[in-house]
Parts: C-alpha cells; sequence; structure tokens
C-alpha cells in the first residue's frame, strides 16, 4: 500500500491563521453585547436626554411598565339608589411616589363577579395630565344600573382611550 504525504497548508492553497479570527470574532461579539447592555442598563439617563428614544425603548420590550412610579388607593365602593336609578360609585386616589414627575394615564375601573370575572369596566381621565413627586389626584367612577352579581371593583391603568359622550 503506497502512502502520499502532502502538506495541508500547500494542499489547500491556505495559510496558517493562528487562530486569530476565532479571537476577532469573540472580541466583536463581546463589543456589542457590552453596547446593548449599556443601552439597556442606562435607558433612564438616554430616555431623559433624547424623550424620542422612549418609543424605541417600548418597541423592543424595554419601556417602562404603564403607569409606572404611580400607586393606586382605591377607596371602598358605594352601591347607592334613589327612586328606580340605582348605581355604584367607585373613589380612589392616585399618588405619585416616585421622584421625578409621571404622566398619569387613562384609569379603568372594573367591576367582578364573586369569581372575579369582569363583567363591565369603564375608563376614566385623571383630572391631571402629570403628577409632581409626592403629589396626588382624586378619581371617582360611577356605573349606572350595575350588575347584581357585581361583587368587587378593580383599578388600574389602560392605554385604551375614553370613549366621547
Amino acid at each position: 500500500m503506497a502512502e502520499v504525504y502532502s502538506d495541508p497548508v500547500a494542499v489547500a492553497g491556505a495559510q496558517e491563521t493562528g487562530g486569530h479570527g476565532l479571537w476577532v470574532s469573540l472580541a466583536a461579539v463581546g463589543a456589542v453585547v457590552i453596547v446593548l447592555l449599556g443601552l439597556v442598563f442606562a435607558r433612564g439617563p438616554i430616555v431623559s436626554l433624547v424623550p424620542g428614544m422612549a418609543g424605541i425603548y417600548a418597541l423592543v420590550g424595554f419601556g417602562e411598565t404603564l403607569g409606572a412610579g404611580l400607586r393606586i388607593h382605591l377607596g371602598l365602593p358605594t352601591r347607592e339608589a334613589v327612586g328606580d336609578a340605582e348605581w355604584i360609585q367607585v373613589k380612589g386616589s392616585i399618588s405619585n411616589v416616585s421622584d421625578k414627575p409621571r404622566i398619569v394615564p387613562v384609569i379603568r375601573i372594573s367591576l367582578a363577579d364573586a369569581a372575579g370575572n369582569e363583567i363591565r369596566h369603564l375608563n376614566v381621565l385623571p383630572a391631571k395630565d402629570e403628577l409632581a413627586p409626592e403629589e396626588s389626584l382624586e378619581f371617582t367612577g360611577r356605573f349606572d344600573y350595575p350588575p347584581p352579581t357585581a361583587r368587587r371593583a378593580d383599578v388600574r391603568f389602560t392605554d385604551e382611550e375614553v370613549p366621547a359622550r
């Protein structure tokens, strides 16, 4: 059996790289990862300097949660009736618990049955569009002729519109 030996470099016509390509690729990937992490962790300062970036962060899933920095305080709902008219009134307040001004989103008030299923809701515009740090505002929602199965009220923020009356 005859053995043939040839130099692999000469056969392929290639040159030895010594593994430099691998290190260059790893360095490039590392640099991209560092830049991306910097963009994620520096979101606050970046958005405050360039407010238009908030939309880009939101598109990739890094936007602030709706109502971030705001706390909802819900009072006890009251069921009232006068003559044939009947309603449930829901009152509460919203406080800015952060150290910077916050936009107040639309308030969604919902009624739920005993199982926690939403049976009716309404959206309420806040009295102010923005709250300064430690500032609060009150809100009220009224459900005329509420379903008799309503057992509790829930309040949260929404990005839905308030229907015109």
